[in-house]
């Protein structure tokens, strides 16, 4: 027996490992197929990527509007909806600290990208995303430049030193070889809000797709928020369904199950998830949260013990393990 769907007025998509394969760089027929359906259904797709619009390869399908460079720069047909670049004294305390310690690191302008030195990380990250090296540029003409994102090739070890160098930005880290540096006020949830307050669309008419660090806040934030099955166990702890992985046709098999023909065992999926992430708002301080803002928990000023509450979650994730749910 089906159930009603959830109504849906828009899709946004994390690429590299959500639209993009790892492996073959590409969408799968099934996904091209899903995403088509959805535009026939009526329902706005949206790319929502750490990638600057530059690095953005042709995909056969058709998209409304395009987050980029994790909420820094946000543009549809209309022109540019979003403009929030990196401060420039926080960039070049940045640029002096990757010259002192001989890092690479990559920086993106609206319109291009460029890097101080071609290392080898460097070169394995562009084989991996299949992306041409940027021209090499050296660090004193990247001073003047207005920086929405910065890619800072260097192990998680330095993560906690730079983050207190920079405090007027944050690091999403998707990638055990580099981190995203951008802007403190810019994350994909930045860019949703943004895209739905000019199209019109309600929070909880959205559903989101990711797989790395820095879609937590997506997933948190939309409606519906999608795990692929190669994402970390973070990123599925943060997401109300998880789906098959990126090679296994994750995003079709998701649609299918949550909007397509949806079933009763997706909506428990959904059901407990939702019911898990109520508990954890009332263990968090979650005031400043847009990741709780119009989601409906229902119970959020409720007063119930911590052994409680800590009881309720294990219950439900033995009922989501019970479903075959990772």
């Amino acid at each position: 027996m089906a159930t009603e769907p959830q109504k849906i007025k828009a899709a946004f998509f994390d690429i590299d490992g959500t639209l993009l394969s790892f492996t073959t760089h590409r969408l799968s027929t099934g996904t091209v197929e899903a995403l088509n359906r959805l535009r026939d259904m009526g329902i706005m797709t949206f790319i929502s990527s750490g990638r600057p619009q530059i690095l953005i390869p042709e995909m056969p399908v058709e998209f409304d509007a395009r987050i980029t460079m994790n909420g820094g720069y946000v543009f549809g047909p209309s022109g540019v909806l979003l403009d929030s670049p990196i401060a420039s004294d926080e960039a070049n305390r940045w640029l002096d600290f990757a010259e002192s310690h001989d890092l690479c690191t990559m920086l993106f302008t609206a319109d291009g990208m460029a890097v101080n030195k071609v290392s080898p990380e460097a070169m394995a990250l562009r084989d991996q995303l299949e992306f041409t090296m940027p021209p090499l540029t050296p660090i004193a003409q990247m001073r003047n430049s207005k920086i929405y994102q910065i890619i800072a090739l260097m192990p998680p070890t330095m993560d906690a030193e730079v983050a207190q160098l920079l405090p007027g930005c944050r690091m999403p880290r998707w990638h055990h070889a580099f981190t995203d540096i951008v802007s403190a006020t810019n994350s994909k949830a930045v860019g949703m809000d943004c895209l739905c307050r000019h199209f019109g669309i309600k929070q909880n008419e959205t559903i989101a797709f990711g797989d790395g660090g820095n879609d937590i806040e997506m997933l948190r934030w939309a409606g519906i928020g999608v795990a692929m099955g190669n994402a970390a166990d973070t990123v599925k702890d943060c997401a109300d369904y998880v789906t098959t992985d990126v090679d296994h046709e994750g995003i079709s098999n998701a649609l299918e199950g949550l909007l397509f023909s949806p079933t009763p065992a997706v909506a428990e999926q959904l059901r407990l998830r939702r019911q898990i992430h109520t508990y954890e708002e009332l263990l968090t301080d979650c005031d400043d949260d847009p990741a709780y803002i119009a989601r409906g928990n229902g119970f959020a000023d409720a007063k119930y013990s911590t052994d409680f509450i800590e009881g309720q979650i294990a219950s439900l994730r033995q009922q989501l393990t019970r479903l075959g749910a990772k």
